[in-house]
């Protein structure tokens, strides 16, 4: 068990942090085999690695930290890659690809 903070990716691009609140978090974590989330910011945190993705998720955002309370919509408008999303989650989860910065 251990925590540790990842680009959260959809799709093969990043998702944007609009409506992105402990909800989603939580959510996210849960779906991807996770007990909880830890945290979550936004921000270009690893440049480097952000660059090479496009934005591919909107926003995402839940009513509670369950899937099935969340909506989200997978189109590019306005994001820009200062505010991907960097999720921590706790636990261990299963469906988790790293990219380090």
């Amino acid at each position: 068990l251990g925590e540790e903070e990842g680009l959260l990716l959809y799709n093969g691009g990043t998702v944007c942090k609009y409506y992105f609140y402990n909800n989603s978090a939580g959510a996210v974590c849960k779906m991807m085999g996770f007990d909880a989330a830890i945290g979550w910011r936004y921000g270009k945190i690893w440049p480097s690695v952000q660059k090479g993705y496009n934005i591919t998720l909107m926003y995402v955002q839940c009513s509670s930290p369950d899937w099935a309370s969340c909506s989200y919509i997978d189109k590019y408008e306005s994001c820009v890659h200062w505010q991907d999303v960097f999720l921590t989650c706790n636990g261990t989860g299963s469906s988790v690809r790293c990219a380090a910065g």
